[in-house]
């Protein structure tokens, strides 16, 4: 409706059930990835439709999305029911995870 887009990044969603919960509700698509703590994990639980264990051992670099995403098939955006989990883009430039991993 205000064709507007804001980015916010967190890994605490305590605020979601009480100030932030109305903000929430006006976001179309979420990203999430492993949220902090028992309580984070239960509400990102309950707003991604996916299982707690799903949520608290996301693997690094990963992520669940719900809300409205686009769709090759349809050429639009379309609402998904469920989150679907994906890996985070890493630009080839910057090198593989793996390499990372292996220089520590």
């Amino acid at each position: 409706k205000l064709n507007m887009s804001v980015f916010l990044a967190s890994q605490d969603y305590s605020d979601a059930k009480d100030s932030m919960g109305r903000f929430y509700a006006y976001c179309g698509t979420k990203v999430f990835f492993r949220p902090l703590g028992d309580e984070c994990v239960e509400i990102v639980s309950k707003i991604t439709h996916l299982e707690r264990n799903i949520i608290a051992t996301l693997p690094d670099f990963s992520c669940a999305i719900t809300g409205a995403v686009y769709s090759e098939y349809y050429g639009k955006n379309i609402t998904i029911s469920s989150a679907i989990r994906g890996k985070t883009y890493r630009p080839p430039e910057v090198g593989d995870y793996d390499e990372d991993i292996e220089e520590q």
